[in-house]
């Protein structure tokens, strides 16, 4: 497998970012936060996806770690060689990993489902390990030192690598698989235990007990039918005590009805002659009036229409008080105009102001002059100018029609301007001008009374226009409504009068007050009377007839009553328990009956038997295999260390180290031999332990991988020394010629 390319859409930090990884040893030397370990991520969560990210420490939770900082779409894409095809994975992560989407495409740029329909195991397929034993194996994060023995999936791919030559079934694991699973379908693990086995011992002790049951049957029989005649006779003592109390029960209720009758009777009566005294003192405010047949919608209408013409009244009222200060005003105004008009008259007469009679005073008669205006240098100016651009205009509208036409119009403009400008103009005069021109003398007094006279009789005859045209028609008419309301109001006053002098009035001061209370009377007296007759048909259903009794009605009878009540109920409760236990030992009599026959208890019994021996047999040959196949699959696992212990001990030689004091046990967990005692890693310096958890992975690596994988090494020298260092990257450039290595440091002394 080989690495071509990747983009980053967004990353952590990365934002649209692409990467070119096709070359066998890619070293990215960089500072630290340039997001060296955000890349090696990324390129791990595009082979495995991201975990869920329940985690709230965000150093933990990755999903929440590399979500973009500046927002965005999260997530990208990775071309990768894999068996001489070329592919690109895309991978979009959301909140949680249900909202993830991934897509595979090969070198046309189609979907490929080589992986499975959506690769979102793609690492699993290519691998075949889970992402944990990737991170062990040929992933190197920085300043990660694990000493913890191998994984199970790599435990179980070194035992398939060593038992199948490298195919991906275990043939030991399915035959433990296989032998597990009779093994439960014998005997089983986990309650409830549903094995055959159980089964059959559950059964054989349900028989068990059933057979020592049938030997009690006959006991059983005749103890429970003593039982039954006894209850019979428990039985036919209820029922004389109920047919007893039911008789002495249906006597005294006899009684105790009568006494309910009489009372219910009484209250009647009470009832009715309280609701007759309430009619009877309606009907007196009625009169001769029957209330049942009252209408009072025609009243109601005229009250309406009444106080309605009585709120317009008023308004009326003032609106034609108004009209006629109006009119008295005018009137004024008028006869003042008419003296103004005099005056003026007078006025220009002696002035010698020819006046035309318009019927509401004088008018001046104005004379006018025709003036030529004088002519201005500029316009000379302007006319030449226009003309030039009119020329202009019209030579250019050939090649430039927007220019040309533009310049035409500016210049027609213009011409025309100035021909409005220079044209003769008729200035009028007013007739005082020429007669003072004329004149040869002047009386400036009495023109100036003439002016005063003037504006004030202007000033009136505005005056007189503010007025409403034909305002004496207007105050006629509203004088007509006037007594036209009146009238309507009177036969209003005089009909609801008429009406309510048929009741029975304290006083009449409101007509809507008197209106309510009518209606409120005569509903009460309907709602009265329907009362009343129900009572009356309920006193005719309650007339008693006398009923034959044989014991006169007396208070010591309800005494009897209760008792008695109470003995039936307990001879009722008596009865029900017997006959529910009557039934209960029937049913019991019919099982025993039932258990009594034992002889297919008993060969069911025997054919359990037989089958439980051969089962039984069965299952320790089960149980055999199984520990001889563990015991086969152990010394096999002491095999599989040898080509990893050998590679780790190889590389580690090169490194400087003493690789043959270097040890494994049986779950990869790695010792060193020192003065003859083997030490755990742990107490050895982190650059020990770093050493030798390179070489462990690459010795993995070699021993785990067939087809050659991507090596992704985070700064993985961090704690060495500076002449291992040097060992290291020799070690890393040899490496390169078998395996694709995409290395990242931040120190220059570390870069290759």
């Amino acid at each position: 497998m080989k690495f071509v390319s990747c983009h980053i859409t967004g990353f952590g930090k990365f934002v649209n970012c692409s990467f070119d990884l096709s070359s066998p040893l890619s070293v990215i030397k960089n500072d630290n936060g340039w997001g060296k370990t955000t890349l090696a991520d990324f390129l791990r969560c595009m082979l495995y996806g991201l975990d869920g990210g329940r985690l709230r420490a965000i150093e933990g939770n990755d999903r929440a770690r590399y979500e973009p900082w500046q927002g965005g779409a999260f997530g990208g894409s990775l071309t990768f060689q894999y068996g001489g095809k070329l592919y690109r994975i895309e991978r979009t992560f959301g909140k949680t990993p249900a909202y993830d989407v991934s897509k595979i495409f090969d070198e046309n740029n189609m979907p490929c489902y080589d992986f499975g329909e959506n690769a979102d195991k793609l690492g699993e397929i290519l691998f075949q390990m889970n992402a944990d034993s990737y991170k062990r194996s040929v992933y190197i994060p920085q300043g990660e030192i694990r000493a913890d023995g191998f994984t199970d999936d790599i435990k179980t791919r070194l035992l398939s690598l060593l038992s199948t030559g490298g195919k991906e079934e275990n043939g030991a694991d399915r035959a433990l698989a296989k032998l597990d699973a009779a093994d439960k379908a014998l005997r089983g693990k986990r309650r409830p235990l549903s094995g055959k086995l159980d089964v059959i011992d559950e059964r054989l002790q349900d028989l068990s007990q059933k057979l020592a049951d049938c030997k009690r049957v006959e006991e059983q029989k005749n103890s429970l039918q003593t039982e039954l005649q006894s209850l019979s006779g428990e039985l036919q003592r209820c029922n004389a005590t109920l047919a007893e109390c039911n008789e002495n029960l249906e006597r005294i209720s006899r009684q105790k009805e009568r006494a309910l009758q009489e009372d219910s009777y009484r209250e009647a009566q009470n009832r009715f002659s309280s609701l007759q005294m309430q009619l009877n003192g309606l009907q007196s405010f009625f009169g001769a009036v029957d209330p049942a047949s009252l209408n009072t919608e025609g009243l109601r209408a005229a009250v309406t229409e009444y106080y309605a013409l009585k709120g317009d009244e008023k308004k009326q009222e003032e609106f034609l008080q108004a009209m006629e200060e109006d009119w008295k005003d005018y009137l004024a105004l008028k006869k003042e105009e008419e003296g103004l008009e005099k005056l003026l008259s007078s006025y220009a007469v002696a002035l010698g102001i020819q006046t035309e009679n318009t019927g509401a005073g004088t008018r001046r008669k104005e004379k006018g002059e025709l003036v030529v205006p004088k002519k201005r240098k500029s316009t000379k100016w302007i006319i030449a100018l226009s003309l030039a651009l009119s020329v202009v205009g019209g030579v250019l509208i050939d090649t430039l029609l927007v220019v040309g036409l533009c310049l035409l119009g500016l210049g027609l403009v213009g011409l025309f301007a100035m021909f409005l400008r220079v044209l003769p103009k008729r200035v009028r005069t007013s007739a005082q001008e020429n007669a003072q021109e004329n004149a040869p003398f002047r009386n400036e007094e009495l023109e100036r009374n003439y002016a005063e006279t003037k504006n004030e009789l202007l000033k009136i005859r505005a005056s007189l226009q503010a007025f409403p045209p034909q305002l004496q028609e207007s105050m006629q008419a509203e004088t007509q409504k006037k007594e036209s309301r009146s009238a309507r109001l009177a036969a209003l006053e005089k009909g609801i009068c008429a009406f309510l002098n048929n009741f029975t009035f304290q006083e009449t001061y409101d007509y809507r007050a008197s209106l309510t209370l009518l209606e409120e009377k005569t509903a009460a007296y309907k709602h009265i009377a329907s009362l009343l007759q129900a009572e009356k048909e309920k006193l005719d259903g309650l007339k008693l007839s006398s009923p034959d009794l044989d014991v006169p009605f007396a208070p010591r009878s309800l005494e009897s009553f209760e008792a008695c009540k109470a003995r039936k109920e307990k001879a009722e409760a008596e009865k029900a328990a017997l006959s529910r236990r009557q039934g209960e030992l029937l049913a019991d009599v019919k099982t025993w009956e039932e258990r009594a026959d034992g002889s297919a208890l008993l060969a069911e019994e025997s054919w359990l038997q037989e089958e439980k021996s051969r089962l039984e047999k069965r299952h320790r040959a089960i149980l055999a295999a199984k520990k001889y196949l563990l015991k086969a699959k152990e010394n096999m696992a002491s095999r599989y260390l040898d080509p990893v212990s050998r590679g780790c001990q190889y590389y580690l030689t090169i490194l400087g180290g003493e690789g043959d004091k270097l040890r494994f046990n049986a779950d990869g967990v790695p010792f060193c031999e020192e003065d003859g005692r083997f030490r755990s890693l742990g107490a050895y310096s982190a650059g020990k332990k770093e050493l030798v958890s390179f070489c462990l992975r690459i010795a993995l690596v070699d021993a785990l991988f067939r087809e050659p994988p991507v090596l992704i090494l985070d700064d993985p020298f961090v704690n060495l020394d500076d002449k291992t260092t040097e060992q290291a990257k020799k070690l890393l450039k040899e490496l390169a010629k078998r395996y694709q290595i995409l290395y990242m440091t931040c120190k220059k002394e570390r870069a290759l």
